[in-house]
């Protein structure tokens, strides 16, 4: 029985850049919601609530600076190694003088 090629899928990628650094972000602006709260004295459910607000709108900015600087330093590293391939294969076709 002959298998089908599959197209690989992005949906269900797992990204560890843009995940850590999204799980890094979010809990940092976790940190600084509850310890605002806290030196104002303000009501703790509030203060909860507005460090979850806080911890979900910046996973999700997490992600998506995550993944663009994924995908600028991939590209970045793509245009470099093909700039040395040129430079190479240039370099050993090109005839020395003598």
């Amino acid at each position: 029985m002959a298998r089908l090629a599959r197209t690989p899928s992005f949906i269900g990628r797992v990204n560890l850049v843009a995940t850590q650094f999204a799980k890094r972000l979010a809990l940092i602006a976790f940190a600084t919601a509850a310890l605002r709260g806290l030196f104002c004295e303000a009501d703790f459910f509030a203060t909860m609530q507005t460090a979850l607000v806080a911890l979900g709108v910046f996973y999700v900015l997490g992600l998506v600076l995550g993944e663009a600087a994924r995908r600028i330093v991939e590209e970045n590293i793509k245009s470099q190694v093909s700039r040395q391939m040129e430079t190479a294969l240039g370099s050993a076709t090109t005839p020395r003088p003598a």
